[in-house]
């Protein structure tokens, strides 16, 4: 089966939902599976934890695809593929009476990515939680208390207490794992919530003066979720929840996102297409990273690493073909894309009103 990524991927969408028959299910089905593969590579990628069959990973996640899809364009007696036409019918998105086909794709990535991702938590035993524990500790990470810095030609992100900016013992070894959750335990039990059990554990590093009194952002967040895994049932340890976004500033920055990816593509992105640096294409799956990256900055104040935004959308380059051929390219756009968006963000009026554009690091 041809699970290429296909030239008229709009008109396929737009066709299927016009008249659901076999031959336009089986074109929309094959460009389904060819994102739900790519979107499988990229969850593993993020940490889902797959059983795959490492002697043909290909054929895994194209039958594990399979498998997940079948429930995707699932009908009943009463309705053929409900999970898609009663979600284009919430978005007030059918009939299809002058709907841009543009607009209609992209709606339809949105749910395809929530639904793959729904199914994968499933298949991959994933713990929603832990994602919840995750983003609340980032979100402690991000106060005025603490800072960041990254070492040249690596990914890795350390993060200090800010009163240590100009004392960093960077001569020092760093300090081993096991250690880490030793204290990242002791100081679950010298607080009584999660901004001050942070905060404890680099106090006691601090102690440590043998050791560097920075840590690893993925050991920090991995220390924290096994203690928390541990004793979070016993006691009830846990933050408060997160109250849900009123809609009229989701609103806001969705319209506000839509205008930075408007002026993105002519402004910025084209004229990489135009010197032949990449394909119209590839330029149109950079959009789509860009849309996912501001959209995490956006509604969350959170993004993961820049190339992992990139390999979401392009899975079979490697880091080398990235670093030699994409990355300045990619991160250029990003960043421009990001500066535009900031100043959207604090002109618009509805955002300034709820002061919301603080929580971006905006003056």
């Amino acid at each position: 089966m041809d699970i290429s990524q296909p030239n008229n991927k709009f008109k396929i969408l737009k066709d299927f939902l016009l008249q659901p028959n076999k031959v336009n299910f089986l074109k929309l089905f094959k460009h389904t599976l060819y994102l739900t593969i790519t979107n499988l590579k990229y969850l593993q990628y993020k940490g889902f934890k797959f059983p795959v069959d490492n002697s043909n990973p290909n054929k895994y996640f194209e039958t594990l695809a399979i498998d997940i899809l079948g429930y995707f364009f699932q009908s009943n007696p009463n309705q053929r593929y409900f999970v898609i036409f009663n979600y284009f019918k919430g978005e007030k998105l059918l009939p299809l009476d002058n709907i841009d086909e543009e607009l209609l794709y992209d709606k339809y990535t949105i749910l395809h990515r929530a639904y793959i991702k729904q199914e994968a938590l499933k298949k991959a035993g994933y713990d929603p939680q832990i994602e919840k524990l995750k983003k609340g500790l980032k979100e402690i990470l991000r106060r005025q208390e603490y800072s960041s810095f990254k070492l040249s030609n690596n990914f890795i992100e350390y993060f200090y207490l800010m009163k240590n900016n100009n004392n960093l013992r960077k001569d020092k070894p760093p300090l081993s794992y096991d250690k880490l959750l030793y204290i990242t335990e002791e100081a679950y039990f010298l607080s009584k919530n999660r901004p001050e059990w942070c905060h404890k554990i680099f106090e006691l590093l601090e102690n440590e003066s043998e050791y560097q009194n920075f840590i690893k952002k993925h050991e920090l967040l991995r220390a924290i979720i096994t203690i928390n895994m541990k004793y979070v049932e016993l006691d009830g340890h846990c933050p408060q929840p997160v109250k849900p976004m009123l809609p009229e500033l989701y609103k806001a920055i969705t319209d506000v996102k839509k205008e930075t990816l408007d002026w993105l593509m002519p402004a910025v992105i084209k004229k990489y297409n135009d010197k032949g640096k990449i394909s119209p294409e590839q330029a149109q799956l950079l959009l789509q990273a860009v849309d996912i990256y501001l959209s995490d900055f956006g509604f969350y104040g959170d993004t993961d690493s820049i190339p992992s935004y990139f390999y979401e959308m392009f899975p079979e380059i490697n880091s080398k073909e990235y670093l030699d051929k994409y990355k300045n390219i990619f991160e250029t756009i990003i960043s421009k894309a990001l500066e535009d968006l900031k100043k959207r963000l604090k002109n618009n009026s509805t955002i300034r009103a709820f002061g919301y554009y603080y929580n971006f690091g905006i003056e």
